[in-house]
Order: C-alpha cells, then structure tokens, then sequence
C-alpha cells in the first residue's frame, strides 16, 4: 500500500515584535511683526517620547522615556502675500535618557 503523507523535520520558532511611541510636547513660539508685513520667529520644541517594545518569545517588555529639545529660528513673510521670501534654521534635536526599564 502506497501511502503519502507530511512530514516535519527540524525546529520551529516563532518570533514577534510589537512597539509604541507615545510623545506629548510644548512648542511656544516668538513672532516679531516689523512694519506688519515680516519678521523674525523662533520656537523651542520640548517633548518627552514614551517608547516600549515587545519581542517574543524570549524578552520581556522594555520601555525608555527622553527627553527632546529642538530649536527653531525663521524669517517669516506677512499675511499680505507680498511674495517675501522666507528662510528657517532648525538645530540638531538635543535628547537625553530620563528613564528606562526591561
């Protein structure tokens, strides 16, 4: 009798990961109108990223709170649509650990 079938050989695994990023901020910003038409603005970007990750089967869930300062300055045109040009510097975000955990 002639039979067929499957058969498994070797080991299995199975592997997942799964993460989320959590980030509240505040960004006040500075505008100067000159003559009502440009001026210059700047703004600070605080935020504290929430991030936790989870890889099974063999890690248990991990978690890291920063800290994320960013800096912005730009030349902004008026609301007249005069055809100002505008220009904007960004500095490199500054972050720092707070806290973390496995």
């Amino acid at each position: 009798m002639n039979s067929s079938g499957f058969k498994f050989v070797g080991d299995a695994t199975v592997e997942a990961e799964a993460g989320l990023t959590v980030t509240p901020y505040v960004t006040p910003k500075l505008h100067v109108i000159l003559y009502g038409v440009t001026g210059p603005e700047l703004s600070i970007k605080a935020s504290a990223p929430l991030t936790a990750t989870l890889d099974l089967p063999t890690s248990e869930p991990c978690w890291a709170l920063k800290g994320v300062l960013e800096l912005e300055a730009a030349l902004r045109a008026g609301k007249f649509g005069l055809g100002l040009p505008e220009a904007s510097f960004t500095v490199e975000p500054f972050e720092w650990p707070l806290m973390s955990g496995c």
